[in-house]
């Protein structure tokens, strides 16, 4: 699990950290996994989780900040975050 977390920092410029609901994604994941395959494709994005002391709750890498800030207004997160050390804000926003 470290080692794909390490590469989906590398990777991946921006993480979004998602609470799980009490009784879960549901329907909403079937829907979130639709957007990300039809926006970045099923290699463009990554779901690990989060390693944070929240018992339920996962963290989506994605490619930049665009499909960052796409996917926060259709669905909750916690926060974006730039994960690459070194990662511009103009990196982050696809430009």
């Amino acid at each position: 699990m470290k080692e794909r977390r390490s590469r989906a920092e590398k990777t991946m410029l921006v993480r979004l950290p998602l609470l799980t609901p009490p009784q879960g994604f549901g329907r909403d994941l079937r829907e979130m996994l639709r957007w990300l395959d039809e926006t970045v494709g099923r290699g463009g994005y990554q779901w690990l989780p989060s390693g944070m002391r929240l018992p339920d709750a996962v963290h989506l890498f994605l490619p930049d900040l665009v499909t960052a800030q796409a996917f926060a207004e259709r669905w909750p997160v916690v926060g974006i975050e730039v994960t690459r050390e070194g990662g511009t804000e103009d990196e982050a926003r696809g430009d």
